[in-house]
């Protein structure tokens, strides 16, 4: 038995941020010609290098991008989505907070 889940999406999103939306913008469009998701290192253990993905489904993120004063949102609605399971297949994880 498949238990569905409406907290999570088989869609995974990397969003863009920046110092304005302008510099969100700027590195979405860097992202996208480039072809390439750079890792940063920013509270992770070890030395590895990490990729966020939010797996929130689509109307929530709509809801707090409707109103990111109220939920700390510190990223544009700019990103690059994929199949859970392409990423998983390339090697992605979910991590442990």
């Amino acid at each position: 038995m498949t238990m569905t889940r409406d907290d999570l999406s088989n869609l995974l999103v990397h969003f863009t941020k920046g110092q304005s939306q302008a510099d969100a913008g700027r590195n979405f469009l860097s992202i996208v010609r480039s072809k390439v998701l750079r890792g940063g290192t920013g509270l992770i253990k070890g030395d590895h290098r990490c990729v966020c993905f939010s797996e929130a489904p689509i109307a929530t993120l709509a809801r707090l991008f409707g109103d990111p004063e109220s939920h700390g949102m510190h990223y544009a609605p700019l990103g690059v989505m994929v199949k859970k399971s392409t990423l998983f297949a390339a090697g992605g994880r979910p991590v442990i907070y």
